[in-house]
């Protein structure tokens, strides 16, 4: 899921050029001037035939989200901030054990991957 904003297209075109990924991407405004609550009722709505999901957003809707999906909790406060400011094009992949999509958020996430270019 991408941001409907330029920067955020422009960013997906360049992950995306010249490779062979077969991607079912929305554009969307969700990902836009939102919190981590309407990232995660964005995602828990998801098909379950995807297993995957990258987003494409800003800040702090994204630190949030992040911090969230770690915790595993459906607290958003920041008492256990793993991210006190997500870097800007920050990647990072977490993994979840959850059945479906709407389990999201209520299990702790793993950190796969985090790279800061």
């Amino acid at each position: 899921m991408v941001s409907d904003s330029k920067r955020t297209i422009d960013t997906f075109k360049i992950l995306t050029k010249n490779r062979n990924l077969s991607l079912e991407t929305k554009t969307t405004e969700n990902l836009y001037e939102s919190d981590s609550e309407d990232i995660l009722i964005t995602i828990r709505s998801l098909n379950r035939k995807f297993e995957d999901v990258t987003l494409l957003g800003h800040n702090p809707s994204i630190e949030e989200i992040a911090n969230r999906l770690i915790r595993g909790s459906e607290d958003s406060s920041f008492s256990e901030s793993m991210f006190l400011k997500f870097p800007t094009s920050g990647f990072l992949s977490i993994q979840v054990k959850a059945e479906s999509w709407e389990e999201l958020g209520k299990l702790p996430g793993k950190i796969i991957r985090f790279w800061i270019p």
